[in-house]
This record gives structure tokens, C-alpha cells and sequence, in this order.
């Protein structure tokens, strides 16, 4: 459906004005010239609203009419104190016409131009507004279950909740693949600190050996020195009688002497060698213990690292689910191939602002015929934004989607409107 007329009377800067508007209509002229009047009047046609700041001054009523194919014809009257709107066909007046204006176009439909130039985050909200969708609470409430402890807004644009959700469920497997890594890391550490012993040496029996020894020591020097006695004791009963016995006592006890010293160096020397075992038996144990309570951490870490593992395991699933789940939503969109990533806009995968101008315009022109509904009328204020060639381009994409373009651009002197058939040149 097509706009055949407009009429303008009495609103803002325009006192009367009527256009016969083609498939691009220009309206030029230098600023204050009345071009972004004409765009306010269309625009207030297209909503119920009541806004008496839209009256020329001095004046106490002003309209605006748009006739349209199939013999509609819609009236917009605004006065000091309300405004009445109304719409007709060939036979007579029709009711509910804001209900029908709304079934025409959306009074939100997009300016091509400023998707073009606005800013990544107006951008994506002009992107979002053209295409709402909402998720399945439900369904999100499950996959994120996985998410303890956070709590998520359902309630926004499909695309970015589940690019949210997607970012939390991805930040906490990289949380846990850290800790797996931090896990396994600590282990091959603990690892490298176990020494090396012997761990056939028995303290205990060592011990048992050497105090035996001692015993045995002990027993041979006291029968030694008990010999000895017996001998000194009938020395002292003989010893006026047997001078002799006197030098033989010397002799023996001289005798006893070096054999005490052999027996002692030889104990000494057994005694050494089984103090030098014990002490290395009791540091085995100390080390067996420490390598034992290593080994119990490191297998307790690798444990771990795996119930980690599997956690990962278990969000990379959820990841690969909210990601059909958006390739589900994403497959119903009017406009294929178009998605949301990191709150910038992409394009069969390629960032919006890396798209080349021709594609960057038909994702514009594409939102602006979604929103323009039946009727296709597009208001596109502020042209001369737009170089010449970009501005060719977005004239001949427009023009081959069926749309009706209304187009304000600064010239200079008073407002003119040219009407094209076809592309300007």
C-alpha cells in the first residue's frame, strides 16, 4: 500500500502544504525551512497521541491528512485541548482507526539513516525494537540452573539474554578449568618434593640389634672385671708368700687393659655402624611418612581436578545447548542471519561496522520495510549525513524493497519537494 497525497495545514512551520508523493520524495531547504516539519506532521498522523506543541502559532487548529490506495483516507485535527483522528474508505467513515493506523505501520518504524550513523548501542536498540522476541523462561530457568547463586533477567530482547547467559555460563567454566588446572598444577609440584630413601631399613629392628650389643658388651666386661677381682683377692692372702704373684698380677691386669680396649674399640665400631643405621631407619620413616601424607594430597588433588572436569564437562553442555537454543530463536527472525554477540551486531558472523556499505545499508533498509508494515512508509530525516555514493546506494535498496521514502536534506533557500520515480541521480 502507498501514500497518494499528503496535506498539511497549520503545524509547526508549514501554514498549508500538499505532496503527491512518489517512490523517494525529497524535501530540501536550509535549516528552518520547514523540512523536518513535514516529518513531525506524517509522523503524528501515524499515532493517536495529542500534542498541541505541533500547532503553528497563532493558529487554533491544524490537520493533517494522508490518502492511501484502496481509496483510505486517514485525518489527524489537533487543537488547543485535544485531537481526534479518523479514517475512511469508500464507504464512509471507519471505526477503531487507531487500531487500523496500527495494522498499517509502525509508529516506531526505523530511520535507515540513523541505524547507518548511530552509535553500536543505538544501534543495537533500533536492531532489537525492529525484531522483539522474547525467551522461554522456563527453558533458560533450566539450562541456567547450572549458574548457583546468580540470578538472571528473563525478562529482556531474546538475543541478549541468552548472550548473557551464554557470557555467565562461559566465565564459570573458565572459573572451574582454572581451579582443574590450579589442581593439577599444585599436584605435579608436590610431586617433584617426595625424596628418596631406603625403604627396606627397619629402625625397630636396628634398635632391638643394637641394645642387644650393648648387652653383650656389657656381660663381657663384667666378666672380665669379675675375673679380675678373684685374682687381686688371693694376691692379697698371698702377697707377704708370693711376691711373683705380685708381677704376674701386673701382668694381667696390663693384659686385661689392652683387652678391655680391643673389646670396647670392637663394640665401639659395631655400635657406630648400627647408630649410623638407626638414624637413617628413623629419618626413612620420617620421609615414608611425608611421602605418604604427598601422596594422599596429590591423589586427593587429581580427584579433584576431575569432579572439576566434569562440572566443566557439564557447562560446556549447557554453552552448546543455549547456543542451539539461539540458533532456534535466530532461524524465526524476519531478517536470516542477523544475531547479537558481546551487545554488537553481526551479520553471518561478520561484525556490523566490518560489513561493507552496501550490505551495512540493506540490513538498514531490511528493518525499515519490517517496520514499516503494509502501508511502507519511511520518514528519513537528516539525508545529507549520508555521502552521495552511500546515499545513491541506500535510494536504490529502498526503492527495489517496495518502501515509500520520505527524505529530508539540508539545501539552502526555502523548502522545495522534488518527487522520483526512480533513483536520484
Amino acid at each position: 500500500m502507498k501514500a497518494s497525497k499528503i496535506k498539511i495545514s497549520n503545524i509547526l512551520g508549514i501554514e498549508s502544504l500538499e505532496i503527491n508523493p512518489g517512490s523517494i520524495t525529497e524535501i530540501t531547504g536550509g535549516n528552518g525551512a520547514g523540512k523536518s516539519s513535514v516529518i513531525e506532521a506524517i509522523k503524528t498522523v501515524l499515532n493517536g497521541a495529542h500534542d498541541a506543541t505541533l500547532l503553528r502559532n497563532g493558529s487554533d487548529e491544524g490537520e493533517v491528512v494522508l490518502v492511501l490506495d484502496q481509496n483510505l483516507e486517514i485525518t489527524k485535527r489537533i487543537g488547543k485541548e485535544k485531537s481526534t483522528i479518523e479514517m475512511r474508505d469508500g464507504h464512509g467513515k471507519l471505526s477503531g482507526p487507531v487500531g487500523r493506523i496500527k495494522d498499517l505501520i509502525d509508529a516506531l518504524s526505523v530511520n535507515p539513516v540513523e541505524f547507518l550513523i548511530a552509535s553500536e548501542k543505538d544501534r543495537l536498540k533500533l536492531l532489537l525494537e525492529a525484531m522483539p522476541m522474547e525467551v522461554n523462561k522456563d527453558k533458560m530457568s533450566v539450562l541456567l540452573g547450572v549458574c548457583e547463586g546468580r540470578v538472571f533477567d528473563l525478562s529482556g530482547h531474546a538475543c541478549e539474554v541468552i548472550e548473557q547467559a551464554r557470557k555467565a555460563v562461559f566465565d564459570e567454566r573458565t572459573t572451574v578449568n582454572r581451579i582443574a588446572k590450579e589442581k593439577r598444577a599444585a599436584a605435579s609440584q608436590f610431586r617433584d618434593t617426595i625424596p628418596t630413601f631406603d625403604e627396606t631399613l627397619d629402625a625397630e629392628s636396628l634398635q632391638a640389634e643394637l641394645s642387644e650389643l650393648d648387652g653383650k658388651m656389657d656381660e663381657a666386661i663384667i666378666g672380665i672385671k669379675t675375673n679380675a677381682g678373684a685374682l687381686k683377692s688371693q694376691i692379697k692372702d698371698l702377697n707377704r708368700k708370693m711376691s711373683d704373684l705380685q708381677h704376674q698380677l701386673h701382668n694381667e691386669e696390663s693384659r686385661v687393659g689392652n683387652e678391655n680396649q680391643k673389646i670396647r674399640a670392637s663394640f665401639d665400631l659395631r655400635r657406630g655402624e648400627l647408630n649410623a643405621k638407626l638414624r637413617e631407619a628413623r629419618q626413612a620413616e620420617q620421609l615414608k611418612a611425608k611421602a605418604d601424607q604427598t601422596r594422599d594430597t596429590i591423589k586427593s588433588m587429581i580427584s579433584k581436578a576431575a569432579e572439576v572436569d566434569k562440572e566443566s564437562a557439564r557447562l560446556t553442555v549447557v554453552i552448546e545447548e543455549l547456543d542451539a537454543y539461539k540458533s532456534e530463536l535466530l532461524s524465526d527472525l524476519p531478517i536470516k542471519g542477523v544475531e547479537v554477540k558481546d551487545g554488537e551486531i553481526v551479520v553471518d558472523g561478520v561484525l556490523f561496522d566490518r560489513l561493507n556499505t552496501a550490505k551495512q545499508i540493506t540490513l538498514s533498509v531490511e528493518l525499515a520495510r519490517l517496520r514499516a508494515r503494509e502501508l511502507g512508509l519511511v520518514c528519513v530525516d537528516g539525508a545529507e549525513r549520508l555521502d552521495k555514493k552511500t546515499y545513491k546506494e541506500f535510494c536504490k535498496q529502498a526503492a527495489a524493497s517496495g518502501m515509500q521514502l520520505i527524505v529530508t536534506k539540508v539545501g539552502e533557500g526555502a523548502m522545495s519537494v522534488t518527487v522520483n520515480e526512480e533513483v536520484p541521480a
